[in-house]
């Protein structure tokens, strides 16, 4: 990939030609009389504008094109390096959504993998609660089109790429999609998987499990005792790893469910550290889950080996919010040196991403805002 993508300077072609044709034709208003004595003059500069500004679309479209002919392997390291100039501030956010957008009518599901994958990261990471909405038809449009071509449904004899696209695009259609058909339908499905339904694959059950307890309102706490109540009971394997990894509620009283719950059950270390970290990448207001961790903390860490010790700072991800970098410093600081070079490497990545989420904003909005 090149510095500058197919439809970044496609973007700039259209940009550039639009300027110079609206600069003429002011520049002609302006000089009106001057211009009467010479309408053939006009004329046939307006029209070569016109044939440039027509051969300049057709480039642009080819730009797009060009990207989406491209192999497997060359799109999905396209939306890696866009993504990577992204969090270094060397693009906006609009142009790396401009990418998602062209390759998410790419013909290879592991592409589309790729650009949903991405689309929940962004989601997390970039996104603030008054974007949510607007955000909601950008994913529809770019998704949609997917859903309809894999169905909701699994069937016997697919391939896993597909399983793994179709369960990956109800989570993002479902959670940052807003769409109430999806939402339902995984949350009778979640029902079905905690009963041991085996024709349910782990990957969509697992998905289902993380809709369920996202969209629980009134009955978290019933659905978090449900969860672990399984997971301790149940000898699937598959069932129970789905639902360590779908840990993640928001109200404060079944945060502190988990909390307690994790040391009475055999939890290995590394599913203790995987609930954790799910529930500060789900939570975005997260001194609730500082206020009840400063309580067991001794706990928690006595269980873990010292190599997971070390990098729980990291684990705490802030999720590019500057209350919960403060909070991850002001609980870790004074602590034992173990943790002091993971906190520092979390701190830099958050101020780093919370410097280009700041530039980005007037652009996100936007950009968003013709999707609405």
């Amino acid at each position: 990939m090149t510095d500058s993508l197919p439809v970044v300077i496609a973007s700039k072609w259209i940009s550039s030609v639009l300027w110079l044709l609206f600069s003429y034709i002011s520049q002609a208003l302006r000089k009106r009389c001057h211009y009467v004595h010479r309408p053939l003059a006009v004329l046939i500069k307006t029209g070569l504008l016109l044939l440039l500004f027509a051969c300049t679309c057709v480039k642009a479209s080819q730009g797009y094109q060009n990207l989406l002919d491209q192999s497997l392997l060359k799109q999905v390291s396209a939306i890696e390096s866009s993504r990577q100039k992204l969090d270094r501030g060397d693009i906006t956010i609009n142009e790396h959504l401009q990418v998602l957008e062209v390759l998410a009518k790419s013909q290879h599901p592991l592409t589309a993998q790729v650009v949903v994958d991405e689309i929940i990261n962004i989601g997390y990471v970039y996104l603030d609660q008054r974007h949510l909405y607007a955000y909601g038809y950008y994913v529809n449009a770019l998704l949609q089109p997917w859903l309809a071509q894999v169905g909701m449904k699994e069937s016997e004899g697919q391939p896993q790429e597909l399983i793994y696209l179709r369960a990956r695009l109800l989570r993002a259609l479902a959670q940052f999609g807003r769409d109430k058909r999806v939402s339902q339908y995984l949350g009778d499905l979640a029902v079905i998987y905690l009963q041991g339904n085996s024709t349910i694959s782990p990957v969509l059950g697992t998905e289902a499990l993380r809709i369920s307890a996202i969209n629980a309102s009134r009955n978290q706490q019933n659905l978090v005792h449900q969860y672990f109540k399984v997971a301790q009971a149940t000898p699937d394997e598959n069932l129970r790893k789905s639902i360590i990894q779908a840990m993640y509620f928001q109200d404060p009283t079944s945060i502190h469910y988990i909390f307690k719950q994790t040391h009475q059950i055999d939890f290995s270390s590394g599913e203790r550290l995987y609930i954790l970290q799910r529930l500060f990448w789900q939570n975005k207001e997260q001194h609730i889950l500082y206020q009840w961790l400063e309580d067991d903390f001794g706990k928690w860490v006595a269980q873990l080996p010292l190599l997971y010790q070390s990098v729980l700072p990291e684990v705490f991800t802030p999720s590019c919010q500057w209350d919960n970098a403060q909070s991850l410093y002001d609980f870790f600081s004074d602590r034992q040196g173990i943790f002091q070079s993971s906190l520092q490497k979390q701190l830099m990545k958050t101020a780093q991403c919370l410097q280009v989420k700041q530039l980005q904003k007037p652009l996100l909005n936007e950009f968003l805002a013709s999707y609405q």
